[in-house]
């Protein structure tokens, strides 16, 4: 259980500390040109890391464990299902939580997560072909270091809602967050890839 709770807190304070959970603070896009020369770097550095990076599908699973670690309480209901309060959540109730979700984390396979990265790396590989993807260049958190350079290259995939009632649209949104060089932009280790859909 001491385990549990320790690995749990570790993943937690870890995601908060290196920015993983938080927004970066962006400035300007990078240009056509410098894409060209750039993105092909920070594909293939995201590529060298492909067995051991959190991949989309660990950040889904990291998030539970974060959102499940901090939230203590859970509603009260009568037996027609309307809410009459809240109640605590046991110490026992979220270490058993925390212990599936982390036990899912655990049971990934390699070749579960290179599926996950390389689903969500297809668009920046084909980007010359796709005027979706964009990459902005920023900074790691509000402290505007040079250590805290970062780039962020999205390809939004989503589609819009039409006025017919079949057609509601969807999200599909691949990001990927490497820290990079200050003066050259080029790739020092990649942080993070993340692939949001609903719809």
């Amino acid at each position: 259980m001491k385990k549990i709770i320790l690995l749990s807190l570790a993943i937690l304070t870890n995601s908060l500390a290196h920015g993983y959970f938080l927004e970066p603070v962006l400035d300007r896009k990078l240009t056509e040109q410098e894409m060209k020369v750039l993105l092909p770097a920070y594909v293939a550095s995201i590529e060298a890391n492909i067995d051991t990076l959190p991949s989309p599908e660990d950040g889904d699973i990291m998030n539970t464990i974060q959102r499940s670690a901090t939230i203590t309480t859970e509603t009260l209901r009568d037996k027609n299902g309307k809410e009459i309060g809240n109640k605590f959540r046991t110490v026992n109730e979220i270490v058993d939580e925390l212990k599936h979700f982390i036990g899912e984390l655990e049971s990934l396979a390699v070749e579960e997560r290179r599926r996950s990265t390389r689903e969500a790396l297809s668009g920046f590989v084909t980007f010359e072909k796709d005027s979706k993807v964009t990459c902005h260049l920023g900074y790691k958190s509000a402290y505007q270091t040079k250590s805290n350079r970062i780039v962020l290259c999205k390809d939004d995939r989503s589609v819009s809602e039409t006025e017919s009632p079949d057609d509601e649209g969807y999200s599909d949104v691949r990001e990927i967050i490497l820290s990079i060089d200050e003066d050259t932009l080029k790739p020092i280790s990649p942080l993070r890839i993340t692939h949001f859909t609903a719809g």
